[in-house]
């Protein structure tokens, strides 16, 4: 499944920028002898789809969590803030005790990455090849429920790893496996219904939302 059928064909200016999308279910295994200290997992891939690089760029980007203060000169304005004497003071002179605040690191947020695609058919074949990728990509990210009746489990999505057919970007961009957290299809994206003769919707806009499972870390980074 891919989108366009030649985006793995050459052309006059060499290979088209590409991205494969791998589907992958996660197995839990657990060693009972040592409960969940010895926890691991198991991908097993279960389909796929190639697009085109994504409109509107590719992007990157990292949020570290940082608090403003510190605490050493927080325990002393609370000693002052408990004096009424100290506070009267400092106030009527204009005053305050420097806080000397400085940023604490507190943790790095796991990348999101997000990608907008523009899919128009040009043919049977490729409204085909369309269709069937996108019917595939709402079971891949869809749970699975387990158990009968009105009380069972959810097992989650199929997991992601995502290659980038360039390189250098996949080096650049170097993610670990993505849950894809949202995606949104909209089968008229010209603004009214319009279709081919075979009724496949003429202009597709697909959003896909990922989560990277753990962050990077200095040593992810070769230079």
């Amino acid at each position: 499944m891919m989108y366009p059928l030649d985006i793995l064909i050459p052309g006059n200016n060499g290979a088209k920028p590409f991205i494969i999308f791998v589907a992958k279910e996660q197995k839990f295994n657990v060693n009972k002898a040592m409960a969940w200290e010895k926890a691991w997992h198991t991908s097993v891939p279960k389909g796929g789809f190639v697009l085109g690089f994504p409109n509107g760029g590719l992007n990157d980007s990292v949020t570290h969590t940082y608090g403003s203060e510190d605490p050493v000169m927080s325990k002393i304005n609370n000693v002052l803030e408990g004096s009424q004497v100290g506070k009267d003071a400092m106030g009527q002179v204009g005053m305050v005790l420097d806080p000397l605040k400085t940023n604490i690191y507190q943790g790095t947020d796991a990348r999101s990455w997000s990608g907008e695609w523009e899919i128009i058919p040009q043919s049977m074949a490729e409204s085909a090849s369309v269709a069937l990728l996108l019917a595939s990509l709402k079971k891949w990210a869809a749970p699975d429920r387990i158990g009968k009746g009105k009380v069972g489990l959810l097992k989650q999505p199929y997991i992601w790893t995502i290659i980038f057919g360039n390189p250098v970007i996949q080096a650049a961009m170097n993610f670990n496996d993505m849950a894809l957290v949202s995606y949104t299809i909209n089968y008229f994206a010209q603004g009214y219904a319009s279709t081919t003769f075979d009724l496949m919707p003429k202009h597709i806009n697909l959003q896909l939302n990922f989560k990277e499972f753990g962050i990077k870390y200095r040593e992810d980074w070769k230079i």
